[in-house]
């Protein structure tokens, strides 16, 4: 008997079993180090969320602003949310001096406040929690529906002024908009979050120009998506 060649197949088989063994343990130790990231195993019923990625570029002008939102749990697999997102854009305004027959433009902010309510629905997460694979929190799938609404004061075209009496003004307001979506959300650690989404809105748009008065409405169904990303606190 060759025990020389037997000891070097036992050698292989075990060598084989061992970098197995080694496998499989990284792939759970990815998994728990992502559970663990994304706090999956830890029990929320409220979170508190503060985005701060709200940047854009409307109107020819740059856009800032943060997102204020507050979800809670009604049940395990839905939750309601609320959120205020104020924004600010420069811009500018008409001044016109009647005693020395000189106008100019001035620089200023102007302010922007939107509004959202939404209902959720975490679709897999009870089966997730059966599993063992979750507790009953916000780091899920989701479909939603909400309702929204913004208001904004933009004046535009104030360096082309051309009508008497004054600055031309525009207001822009969206009056509501509907939408459905699908999103995930995930915790970032115990103090962040991130969450985007995916999905089709209807809204009307009211539109109106002093000081010649002029007023439109508008509806369109068109796609939609949101990313967030900030600051988060749960209990």
């Amino acid at each position: 008997m060759n025990h020389t060649g037997l000891g070097q197949v036992i050698t292989a088989d075990s060598s084989r079993v061992s970098y197995e063994e080694e496998e499989a343990q990284s792939d759970f130790n990815l998994k728990e180090r992502y559970n663990y990231l994304v706090r999956s195993k830890v029990e929320e019923t409220q979170l508190w969320k503060l985005g701060l990625n709200d940047v854009g570029f409307d109107f020819g002008r740059f856009r800032y602003g943060i997102y204020l939102i507050y979800e809670r749990k009604l049940r395990t697999s839905f939750s309601v949310l609320g959120e205020l997102n104020p924004t600010a854009q420069p811009g500018y305004r008409y001044i016109y001096d009647p005693n020395t027959n000189i106008g100019g433009l001035e620089k200023t902010r102007y302010l922007n406040l939107g509004a959202q309510i939404a209902g959720r629905y975490y679709y897999n997460l009870n089966k997730r929690i059966r599993k063992g694979k979750s507790a009953n929190n916000f780091s899920a799938d989701y479909l939603s529906a909400s309702i929204k609404t913004n208001g904004a004061y933009i004046p535009r075209n104030t360096h082309n002024n051309t009508y008497s009496g004054g600055d031309p003004k525009e207001y822009l307001v969206e009056v509501p908009q509907f939408s459905v979506r699908y999103g995930l959300q995930r915790r970032l650690g115990r103090y962040g979050f991130v969450d985007g989404n995916l999905g089709l809105a209807t809204d009307m748009i009211f539109l109106a120009r002093y000081p010649r008065q002029y007023y439109s409405w508008r509806s369109a169904i068109y796609g939609v998506g949101e990313f967030r990303i900030g600051l988060a606190l749960g209990k």
